[in-house]
């Protein structure tokens, strides 16, 4: 009996055995194999009590997977960054470890890139197919977006292998992203007068304060003088 379950071994005089080979049945941890005496003149019985404990252990690879987004709040066309980080705790070398990520609705895809393998979107999920990683390898993933609508975004990354983990509570992660309808409000607060007049050739200067009172960042910006 292997762990409980029987594993028929006929033999043929009393007093001989024949060695046998057990390739399934076997779990992670400790395995009990019972050796047991049928008799056809009476019930099976295991006069020694015979017991043999085996140790078994399974190939395992821990992976985890970390997720950002950047800028959260963000504006409504502006690149929406979600930033992944898969790492492989060990402790066995994990192969076809990919990444998975369901994009929300309300969203235009701009690009996806790994450290490791390549990416590639289908439908509305970006699968990131990074190979093998090694016992503590990191792979760096970045995916782009564009938001379309004011509202919240959520998304969804989950990382996986063909090898057992160990720990699956650290392969799945959640963003949640407000998005804003008018999250840049440049404002001129101050501007110095210029002089009431200037001789041919001459110059002066403008000084200027502007000032973003919205929520979200704003990046380059350009002010226009117009002379009369």
């Amino acid at each position: 009996l292997l762990n409980g379950a029987v594993v028929a071994h006929p033999v043929g005089a009393f007093d001989t055995f024949t060695p046998f080979v057990l390739t399934q049945g076997f779990v992670p941890g400790i395995n009990t194999l019972d050796f047991v005496v049928t008799n056809a003149a009476g019930p099976a019985c295991n006069p020694s009590g015979l017991r043999v404990e085996l140790n078994s252990s399974v190939d395992s690879a821990d992976l985890s997977l970390a997720l950002t987004d950047n800028p959260d709040p963000v504006a409504i066309g502006a690149d929406l960054t979600y930033a992944m980080t898969v790492t492989n705790v060990g402790p066995n070398a994990a192969s076809s470890v990919a990444v998975d990520q369901q994009l929300p609705s309300g969203v235009t895809f701009v690009s996806a890139s790994s450290s490791l393998g390549s990416c590639n979107l289908s439908g509305s999920v970006v699968t990131c197919a990074l190979g093998t990683m090694s016992a503590n390898a990191t792979a760096t993933l970045s995916v782009v977006v564009r938001p379309t609508a004011a509202g919240t975004l959520v998304t969804t990354a989950t990382v996986a292998a063909g090898l057992a983990d160990p720990n699956p509570g650290n392969n799945s992660k959640n963003a949640s992203t407000t998005v804003q309808a008018n999250g840049i409000d440049l404002v001129e607060t101050a501007i110095s007068n210029p002089p009431a007049s200037v001789a041919r050739g001459g110059s002066f200067g403008v000084t200027e304060t502007v000032a973003n009172v919205g929520s979200v960042a704003a990046g380059a910006s350009m002010t226009r003088y117009y002379l009369s």
